[in-house]
Formats: C-alpha cells, sequence, structure tokens
C-alpha cells in the first residue's frame, strides 16, 4: 500500500529558510567549507518522524531520492533543496533499491523505484503513481526501465524483461527472461539507444542482449561472483569482482581490454568521471586509475567513498565525517574538513556540487566559491516549475527526439501480453 505525504509549497519554502535555525548544531560551519574552497548553497531539514532514519541516498538528474529506513522517499529539488514529494512506497522489511530514471512512450519523465516484492512506477516531479505491480520473480537488484519494459534479475538465476505499459493487463506482462547461471543481485544497464541490456551475475558472467529479443550479443566469464553494479558506458564496461580485480570489457564486442588486481575483496562499485575511474578496495581506500589504459594513478588510503570533482581536485569521504579534497592528478590531500556528525555518500559524478545527508534528515548542498548564490527569484522560478519536467529547447530536433525512443521493428509481436518466453529461439546461452 502506498500512502502518500506533501507539504504545500509555502511550507517548503519555509521549512528551508529556517533549517539553520531549527536544525540546532550546523552540519558544516562556513569556515571549514571555504578551507575546501566552498560554501553552503541550500540547507534543509526533512519530515523525519520519530522511528524514521534515512538509510541511502541516491542522486539522479535534478533530484535526490532520499530513502527512509521505514519505506518513505523525499524526492528532492536539488536546485534549491525543496521537497518536491514524498511517498511511502515500501513495508518497512522490503528495503527500497535503487531508482532509475527513463521516459514513457509520450515523453513523460518517470521513476522506477522495486522492491523484493514490487516496482512502482512514479512521476519524478509531481510524485503521482503511474504503475505499481507484483513481481513476477524476487528482485535480487534494481530495476531499470525504458519506455515500455523493466529488466531486473532475481534470486532465482534469470534476468526479466517484464512490459509495465500494456493497458489490456493490470500488472506486468512477461516478456522474456534468460538463464544467467547465478543469482542477479545488481542493476543492468541499457546502451545502444536502449537496444542492448547489459547485466552481470553471482555466477562471474557478464552478458549483453537485446531487449527486444533476448538475443546474445556476447558473454564474459570472469568465473567469480559479481555483487557490485558494472559501470557501463558505450566506450567501455567496468566491472569489480570479488576475485579482487577490476575488469574493463569492451561494450559493443565483449572482449576484455585490461584487468587491476586488487590485496581484497571488491564488493563496491566503481566510479566514472571523465577518463579517470575511482575504485574502493578495504584496506587499500580508494585508487584512481586511467579508464583506457588501467594504469594506476594514485591511491587514497584514508577515504572510502566517492562525493564530487570540481576543476583539477576530486572531493572523497572518509569514515563518514571526514571530507578530503585531493589533486586529481597526483592524489595529493590539499585540504579536509571534518564534520560534526556522519554523512551518507551521495555520489555525484556530473559536477562539482557536493551533497551532505545525515541519518536524522539534514541537508547540505555546498557549492565552489564563485558560483552565484541562490536568490530569491530563484527561488520563485523553482516554486512555480516545481512539478514538471525542465523546458526541452524545441529548436533542436534532436533534443525532441531523445525523449522518446523507438525499438526497431521485431518479426515477433513484443506486443502481444500472451507471447512466450520462448518465442525467440536460444542463442549461445541465453535460453530459458
Amino acid at each position: 500500500m502506498i500512502r502518500l505525504r506533501r507539504l504545500s509549497l509555502a511550507a517548503c519554502l519555509t521549512l528551508v529558510l529556517i533549517s539553520t535555525a531549527t536544525a540546532g548544531e550546523s552540519l558544516v560551519n562556513s569556515g571549514d567549507l571555504r578551507e575546501i574552497g566552498y560554501f553552503t548553497y541550500w540547507d534543509a531539514d526533512l519530515d523525519i518522524q520519530d522511528g524514521e532514519s534515512v538509510s541511502t541516498v541516491y542522486l539522479l538528474d535534478d533530484n535526490l531520492y532520499v530513502v527512509g529506513n521505514t519505506g518513505y522517499v523525499h524526492a528532492v529539488h536539488t536546485g534549491v533543496g525543496l521537497t518536491r514529494w514524498f511517498q511511502h512506497l515500501s513495508d518497512d522489511v522490503y528495503p527500497i533499491m535503487a531508482p532509475d530514471h527513463f521516459v514513457d512512450v509520450n515523453g513523460k519523465p518517470l521513476v522506477v523505484f522495486s522492491t523484493r516484492l514490487r516496482a512502482v512506477i512514479v512521476d519524478r516531479y509531481t510524485g503521482e503513481v503511474v504503475s505499481d505491480m507484483a513481481m513476477k520473480a524476487v528482485p535480487g537488484g534494481s530495476a531499470i526501465a525504458d519506455e515500455d519494459s523493466i529488466y531486473f534479475g532475481s534470486t532465482d538465476g534469470h534476468m526479466y524483461a517484464i512490459k509495465w505499459s500494456d493497458p489490456r493487463a493490470k500488472q506486468g506482462v512477461m516478456k522474456w527472461r534468460v538463464i544467467t547461471g547465478g543469482p542477479v543481485t545488481t542493476a543492468g544497464k541499457l546502451v545502444n539507444e536502449m537496444r542492448d541490456l547489459v547485466f552481470a551475475s553471482e555466477s562471474g558472467r557478464v552478458f549483453s542482449c537485446t531487449t527486444e529479443a533476448k538475443l546474445l550479443n556476447w558473454k564474459f566469464d570472469i568465473g567469480e561472483a559479481i555483487t557490485a553494479n558494472p559501470v557501463v558506458t558505450e566506450a567501455g564496461t567496468f566491472v569489480a569482482c570479488t576475485n579482487r580485480s577490476l575488469y574493463r570489457i569492451d561494450t559493443v564486442s565483449g572482449v576484455q581490454r585490461w584487468r587491476v588486481r586488487f590485496p581484497e575483496l571488491l564488493k563496491n562499485s566503481p566510479v566514472l568521471v571523465g577518463s579517470t575511474i575511482y575504485q574502493y578496495c578495504p584496506d587499500e581506500g580508494v585508487t584512481a586509475l586511467d579508464a583506457d589504459s588501467g594504469n594506476i594513478l594514485w591511491k587514497c588510503e584514508e577515504a572510502d567513498s566517492f562525493l564530487s570533482c570540481d576543476d583539477g581536485y576530486v572531493h572523497l569521504l572518509a569514515g563518514g565525517n571526514k571530507v578530503l579534497k585531493l589533486d586529481a592528478a597526483n592524489g595529493k590531500v590539499v585540504r579536509s574538513i571534518s564534520l560534526p556528525r556522519k554523512i551518507l555518500p551521495v555520489c555525484n559524478t556530473v559536477d562539482s556540487t557536493i551533497y551532505m545527508v545525515t541519518e536524522k534528515g539534514q541537508l547540505v548542498c555546498a557549492k565552489p566559491m564563485g558560483t552565484p548564490r541562490l536568490t530569491p527569484s530563484m527561488m520563485k522560478v523553482a516554486l512555480r516549475d516545481m512539478h514538471r519536467a525542465p523546458a526541452v529547447n524545441n529548436g533542436d530536433k534532436a533534443d525532441d527526439e531523445a525523449l522518446k525512443r523507438h525499438k526497431p521493428q521485431s518479426a515477433i509481436d513484443m506486443n502481444d501480453p500472451l507471447r512466450s518466453g520462448n518465442d525467440v529461439p536460444p542463442l549461445g546461452g541465453m535460453d530459458e
């Protein structure tokens, strides 16, 4: 059951404006932020009830999804710190997995949340529930989605494609499933204009198949369990494995480009920013590698999480309450600040903004000195546009087309909700 809680826009604005006065001890003071060349752009306190706490935080586009331990999700506007919406999406015993952004056939911006039992598709700006369906199997990893389907791996050793948008069915209709050789506890990734799906399983295999007909593009066998989400781009697929190795695999061909060995099991996903990839390893901290060659650039033993990058610097988190500013070229720590409370790591690979979130729902958005400060007029615009997607440049046809994706035609009617998963002949192990 989904329960909705909302604040009025006026209440949200008031909350942001008075947050510093009501939050008690500040999470970070201005003097400390200046030490690393930053200032507080906005701060806010979420509506956290007794017995609730923040468990995880996900940054997607212009939303911060702050997930609570009792099944609540707060969608926070990253530009101004206002709460767009918050909903109860899961019972307490079922954790909410990482969300995924996508657009439907009409260009409507949506987000999918998955739990061990259900997948909930929500308008990412209004919080309106578009679809709430029981899963066909127990998800082991986060669901991802495209305009009409969701894809998720299961603990039963399969990857599933479920059609969520079929008007003839009140719940998801299976399109296909494939055997993965072991539980899938990671999220897949759509590439090649969402025509291909790349995913990994605990069997130690990485697969690429077509989204329409589950036809195998390639399979790469590592042989040891993969429990961290691979980072998949058109240029390369980066896989951290429990065999103590980080791999770069060609996303098109499935050929290994390089392998770097570490002293401990790798259970954390790598982070790719530009031409550098960052990998955490226990007892060795964060290692920066050249993404093209795999050459090690530097290591920071005390760090455990990536926060953000700015011009020539990278920011890492150590011990939950220490922010490190490092020279991106050599890894030397040039500045550091300590926080009075631990924060949850928020990985930002897009820009230099640092987001800090505590378990009690205190949020701080810090930006580099010299960034124009948040003004009342900017808040007014944000209030007006709070529940609608950012405008698209209609003068650029490519931008318009980017909101939609048209899959290639298949010889099989993929819209038939009664179609068997066996309609497509098996190829190279993608059989069921």
